[in-house]
C-alpha cells in the first residue's frame, strides 16, 4: 500500500531523538493556524485534558466557533478504587455504572471549563478495560464484548453517540462517522506504545479509522498527534512525568515514533488546565499523581505519528484474531474491514 502523504498547518518544524530522554523546551513549538479544526480522542475520562488540554483550551480562546471537538471513548466504568472513592458498590454493576455518570460529569466540567460548549463533547460508552479485547476479538457482529464491571453490551450511558454494540465495528463506525461529519485537521490521539491496553488500542482503531477515511474520500489523512501517559501499569502504574523540564521514556518508546513537538502554556492557560484537572475528583486516589503532575507543567508533549506506521510490527497488538485466516498484510487487512463495514 502506497503511504500517504501527510499535511498539516498544526506544527511548523519537527525535532528527531535517538535517545530516551528528551529536553523538553528544545522541542519544536506547535502553532495553531486559522483553519485548524482539532479532533481530541480519550480513551477515558481525564484523558482528554491530561493529554491535550492546554491546546484545547487556547484553540477554543482563538476560534470559538466550534473548532475543536473531543471524544471520549470510555466512561472509566472500570476502576473499582475510584468505585470506592466514591462509595460506590465496586462490585455491582449499579455501582460502576453509578461511577460511569460521575466520570463522565466530572469530564464535561472539565471541557467546560477549557471553553467547550457540551455539543463538542461525545461520550462514546465503550467498556473501560475492554478496548483491547473488543480489537482482537470482537470484530464479528456475534462477538461483542460484554463489561464486566457494568454488564453492558452495548454504549447505553453514551451521549451525544449513536447506540451501538460493543465491537470493532461498532467503534469504527463511530469513528469514521465523527471523521466525515467534523472534517479534522488535526488528530490529538493516545500514543501507540502507550503501556495501558485501553490506549495503545485506541490508536490502533483511530490510525486505521483515519486511513479508511482519507483513502475513501481520496484525500490525505489528518495529522496525528499522540500524547504518552502511561510508561507502565505494573506491578504499578507509573506516568510519564513532564513537570521536570525532561521528557523520559522507556525503551520501547525508542523505535518508529521519535518526532516529538510541544505546546507550550501561557499562565493563563495553564490555569484554564488546572482547573479543569481539579473536576477529575473521583481519580485522586487512582491517578492523582499524575493529574497534580500535569497541572504543574507548562508544557504539553506529542510525537508526531505518519500515516500508516502505527501497525504492526511497531506494536504489541497485532492483526485481530478474526482476521488472521484470512490476511497477513495490513493493506488486505483493512480491505477485510471495509468490506463488513458495507454489511
Amino acid at each position: 500500500m502506497a503511504r500517504l502523504k501527510q499535511s498539516s498547518p498544526f506544527f511548523s518544524n519537527t525535532l528527531s531523538s535517538q535517545s530516551n530522554t528528551i529536553q523538553i523546551n528544545d522541542l519544536p513549538v506547535m502553532h495553531i493556524k486559522t483553519d485548524e479544526r482539532l479532533l481530541v480522542f480519550a480513551p477515558h475520562p481525564d484523558d482528554e485534558v491530561l493529554g491535550g488540554g492546554g491546546v484545547i483550551a487556547a484553540t477554543a480562546a482563538q476560534f470559538p466557533n466550534n473548532a475543536v471537538r473531543v471524544v471520549v471513548a470510555t466512561n472509566g466504568d472500570g476502576s473499582r478504587l475510584s468505585a470506592i472513592a466514591q462509595k460506590k458498590s465496586p462490585f455491582s454493576p449499579t455501582g460502576m455504572r453509578q461511577l460511569a455518570d460521575k466520570r463522565q460529569y466530572e469530564s464535561l466540567s472539565a471541557l467546560i471549563y477549557l471553553g467547550l460548549h457540551s455539543d463538542q463533547i461525545e461520550y462514546w460508552g465503550f467498556p473501560d478495560g475492554g478496548l483491547r479485547q473488543i480489537w482482537k476479538n470482537s470484530w464479528e457482529s456475534s462477538t461483542e464484548y460484554q463489561s464486566p464491571t457494568t454488564g453492558y453490551s452495548s454504549n447505553q450511558q453514551s451521549k451525544n453517540c449513536l447506540p451501538v454494540a460493543y465491537t470493532s465495528l461498532g467503534l469504527m463506525k463511530l469513528l469514521l462517522r465523527c471523521l466525515s461529519t467534523f472534517r479534522p485537521t488535526t488528530i490529538i490521539m493516545p500514543h501507540p506504545l502507550d503501556a495501558h491496553p485501553d490506549h495503545l488500542a485506541m490508536a490502533h482503531f483511530i490510525a486505521l479509522a483515519a486511513t479508511i477515511y482519507s483513502l475513501e474520500k481520496q484525500i490525505s489523512p489528518p495529522a496525528m498527534l499522540a500524547y504518552p501517559v502511561w510508561m507502565r501499569t505494573r506491578p504499578l502504574p507509573v506516568s510519564v512525568t513532564l513537570r521536570t523540564g525532561q521528557l523520559k521514556l522507556p525503551q520501547r518508546f525508542n523505535g518508529p515514533f521519535r518526532t516529538w513537538v510541544r505546546f507550550p502554556l501561557t499562565p493563563a492557560i495553564q490555569k484554564k488546565k488546572q482547573a479543569a484537572l481539579a473536576c477529575y475528583k473521583s481519580q485522586k486516589w487512582s491517578a492523582g499523581a499524575i493529574l497534580a503532575d500535569s497541572a504543574q507543567s507548562d508544557s504539553e508533549v506529542f510525537d508526531i505519528i505518519p500515516p500508516n506506521s502505527v501497525f504492526p510490527p511497531f506494536t504489541t497488538i497485532a492483526i485481530p484474531d478474526a482476521a488472521t485466516g484470512h490476511t497477513s498484510s495490513y493493506g488486505t487487512f483493512i480491505k477485510w474491514v471495509q468490506a463488513r463495514l458495507s454489511l
